[in-house]
């Protein structure tokens, strides 16, 4: 299930090394890039939507594989070329 629990322990905050469990479509959209190959460390991510079942959980999972990662929201049409850029 996914909760804010759950999100906050994707998160790693805790000082825990123990396995938990997190929200499923952002990891396997990690594992994907995974397998397809992609170089996540050191990559700068941009994640479009910034939701707490997928986008946030999707950002920190990035920054546990060592990637810069920001978020933007759908609404917003300025921020995304922005973040591209950078």
């Amino acid at each position: 299930m996914v909760s804010r629990r759950s999100t906050y322990r994707a998160s790693g905050t805790k000082g825990t090394r123990a396995f938990v469990p997190s929200p499923v479509t952002p990891y396997g959209c990690i594992y994907l890039l995974k397998e397809a190959g992609v170089k996540i460390a050191g990559a700068n991510a941009v994640v479009l939507g910034r939701s707490n079942i997928v986008g946030m959980p999707a950002a920190l999972l990035l920054i546990k594989e060592n990637a810069t990662s920001d978020r933007c929201p759908f609404a917003d049409e300025g921020y995304l070329p922005l973040a591209i850029r950078n």
